[in-house]
């Protein structure tokens, strides 16, 4: 069986594929509760300041915002993360002893 290592990721690789993580995680979180205000099973309201959001604007603002503020904190995380992932790679690399291949047997 063949095993790909990752010896090294750039830091913009990185932040896509955080980001990209957090949006998708982000946007299957919104079309759940999408789905369950569809169904009735819950009601979303979304308080504006002063005014309260509901109807199919409320629906479908929480499709929108839910992604965007994950994919902002995936964004938080990516850049708080990138160097003790590179350590962690580093050390597993080291203590496992690979060769200098990328792929193993």
């Amino acid at each position: 069986m063949n095993m790909a290592v990752l010896r090294n990721i750039s830091f913009a690789a990185f932040i896509k594929l955080s980001v990209m993580i957090s949006l998708i995680t982000g946007l299957a979180g919104a079309v759940i509760f999408l789905v369950f205000n569809l169904l009735g099973m819950a009601n979303i309201n979304v308080d504006a300041g002063d005014g309260k959001i509901s109807g199919l604007i409320g629906t479908v603002l929480p499709l929108i915002a839910i992604p965007l503020l994950a994919g902002l904190m995936g964004l938080i995380a990516g850049l708080i993360a990138y160097h003790p992932f590179l350590w962690w790679i580093n050390f597993t690399n080291k203590s496992t002893g690979e060769n200098g291949s990328n792929l193993t047997t």
